[in-house]
């Protein structure tokens, strides 16, 4: 039946669901006609084709004359809460178009996954704050729901590893709201998951922070080491990316949840797909040479080039700013430039703590006792308690107020 027309196609379906003429069978030749174009528009756009633009490179692109850090892959693990499915129907009633060649994995491997690992990989124990993400992934799935939204561990790992392991360059920066409790054993789980999902990335070059937005609901312990205001050559990345396509998916949650799960899966791909083409068209289109020698940049920078635009000038405010401030320490006192560079010295050997051995402390951590709002109270009692006898309150008054004492003090 490869080479006969559509129409003939459907309805030789038709014919086979009732041959008789008793049963009216609804007529839906458009909108199966409307179902093929879609999805044969979707597999021209899978990721099996377009891995052969490096065929003739092999799996890599040739090396640029560009630094290491440019060749960074970025990925944004998320789950979404909102996004569920009610148990309805079938895979056999309504199976899947796409298969696992848009932005689902396939159900069969995400199933076999779960069922080999679930009951190997331990419970993490929670050392951070108490996060949704952590506390709902313990919890039963909702009653009722096919799809719950909620990632747990297992989940997350299949999705992310085989990211790891397609192609990916040496340099990984992995954002997740929870990556302090999901990445602390990371390792230990690539040994028992085995071959299949161990990438090829070292330990050390694979970087796992927290999202800026999400970063101040962590203690105070992981916000000095999973921030990205602290990582190098990360720039003003925030890692809230798939919060984005969330705002735009949410809109549909309340039709998708009552859909079968070939349904549900295809809907949600035509509305990412429909995302990133308008986000695509928004950024700058690079132009590649076919020697990747130079960059050239179309007149439809939108988004990327006024965001070039904003950094560009700070860039160069900030590095005026830090020399100045370098300048002051050195003229500050004999020792000032062997602080600067002592400074200089902590600063970097945290920024490689990933490849040390050792532990190296965080230089960025403030040696100042913050103040407590019982020390407050006590410092306001204690001020209270000076007025009533006539005491000063100290070195610590506003000009106004010294101003007004001495006025008093005249008038006396």
């Amino acid at each position: 039946m490869s080479k006969i027309s559509g129409y003939k196609y459907y309805h030789t379906l038709a014919r086979l669901s009732d041959n008789t003429g008793v049963q009216l069978v609804p007529d839906l030749y458009q909108v199966f006609l409307r179902v093929v174009w879609n999805q044969g528009q979707q597999l021209r756009r899978t990721l099996p084709s377009m891995s052969q633009t490096w065929s003739k490179y092999g799996s890599q692109p040739p090396e640029s004359r560009f630094s290491k850090w440019l060749d960074r892959l970025f990925v944004m693990v998320d789950a979404n809460f909102r996004l569920k499915r009610f148990n309805v129907s079938s895979e056999w009633h309504d199976p899947q178009l796409n298969k696992g060649f848009l932005y689902f994995i396939d159900d069969q491997i995400v199933d076999a996954h779960i069922a080999t690992f679930g009951d190997k990989i331990p419970e993490e124990t929670n050392t951070c704050n108490d996060h949704d993400a952590i506390k709902m992934a313990t919890m039963r799935g909702g009653k009722g729901m096919a799809v719950t939204g909620v990632g747990a561990v297992v989940h997350m790992d299949l999705p992310t590893l085989l990211t790891l392991k397609s192609n990916a360059p040496e340099e990984i920066v992995i954002s997740y709201n929870i990556g302090c409790q999901w990445g602390k054993n990371l390792w230990k789980r690539i040994g028992i998951y085995g071959p299949d999902l161990t990438p090829p990335q070292r330990l050390e070059s694979v970087i796992i922070l927290v999202p800026k937005f999400h970063l101040p609901a962590h203690i105070v312990a992981c916000q000095e080491e999973f921030s990205f205001a602290f990582e190098v050559e990360v720039g003003e990345t925030d890692g809230e990316a798939p919060e984005c396509t969330w705002a735009i998916s949410n809109h549909i949650a309340s039709s998708t949840k009552e859909m079968g799960p070939g349904s549900h899966q295809d809907t949600l791909d035509d509305h990412w797909s429909d995302h990133n083409w308008h986000k695509n068209t928004n950024l700058c289109q690079y132009l590649w040479s076919l020697d990747y020698r130079e960059i050239l940049m179309a007149p439809l920078a939108k988004l990327l080039l006024r965001r070039i635009k904003d950094a560009v000038p700070h860039r160069e405010e900030n590095r005026i700013t830090f020399e100045l401030l370098s300048e002051t320490v050195v003229s500050s006192g004999d020792d000032g430039e062997a602080r600067l560079k002592d400074w200089t010295d902590k600063v970097e050997a945290w920024e490689k703590r990933r490849a040390s051995e050792e532990k190296i402390p965080n230089p960025y951590v403030p040696t100042v006792k913050p103040l407590t709002m019982a020390s407050v109270w006590l410092r306001l009692n204690k001020e209270g308690h000076d007025a009533e006898w006539g005491a000063s309150s100290g070195m610590l008054i506003s000009a106004n107020k010294m101003i007004a004492d001495g006025i008093l003090a005249e008038q006396a």
